[in-house]
């Protein structure tokens, strides 16, 4: 997630964690403020232990309502990949409107890690190009480390000191304003690695759907594509 923050949701396996979606911000001002988050996302908790995951991404249009808020608002569609099997730590990556208070679309990973928390990183090698699709992989790579690809790349970011092994995962749209516009997004080609790397073609019958009005998420096809929005563009 995409935010200033001193605590972030846990990922927690069993529960349903994407509900508990008030955060408390640290600011730069000694001001504090409650921020909840607004989440339309397939979410597979108890996963069989995994190496990665992978979603493709349609880009839609969207804006963020919030993105010049002390907060640092903004819209997005994510990938996310649990790790360390406790519920704690996790990679993502996904495209997002609104970065760090500066009313863009850009493309970004971020990672919760043991010792070093949370943090994130803009990626500009990467156009944000509404209409296209592009893959997005998150891959353990050994020596706790896990690599982050967009769109086949020959380049790729990476998550270090981050240890495996994944058993969650989830996909689809989150926001922090129920004002911002995301314009009908997918995420199709949804798959997992086991630990010895066959890739299989959909996530598991135990995936979830989690809807946060106003943001909405729904099945094109069962544990492989998810339809997810948050209002629309008029």
């Amino acid at each position: 997630m995409h935010v200033k923050e001193t605590n972030v949701i846990r990922w927690k396996r069993g529960l349903s964690a994407v509900a508990a979606a008030t955060l408390s911000l640290a600011v730069s001002t000694p001001t504090w403020a409650s921020v909840t988050h607004y989440y339309g996302v397939a979410v597979w908790f108890n996963a069989p232990q995994n190496a990665g995951t992978e979603a493709n991404p349609y880009i839609s249009s969207g804006s963020a309502a919030d993105w010049s808020a002390s907060y640092a608002g903004f819209i997005a569609q994510v990938l996310w990949e649990g790790t360390s099997n406790n519920g704690d730590y996790w990679v993502e990556a996904g495209y997002i409107y609104g970065w760090q208070q500066q009313n863009i679309a850009t493309w970004y990973w971020a990672d919760n890690r043991p010792t070093y928390g949370y943090d994130e990183h803009q990626i500009t090698s990467v156009p944000v190009t509404v209409g296209a699709t592009m893959p997005v992989d998150i891959v353990y790579q050994g020596n706790d480390t896990w690599s982050i690809t967009i769109n086949d790349s020959a380049k790729n970011w990476r998550s270090t000191d981050n240890p495996p092994y994944s058993e969650y995962m989830s996909t689809g749209l989150e926001s922090a304003s129920p004002n911002s516009v995301l314009d009908g997004a997918y995420s199709s080609g949804m798959a997992y690695a086991n630990l010895n790397y066959p890739w299989i073609s959909s996530w598991g019958s135990g995936t979830e759907l989690h809807n946060d009005s106003p943001a909405n998420v729904a099945w094109v096809n069962t544990y492989k594509k998810i339809h997810d929005w948050q209002s629309y563009l008029r």
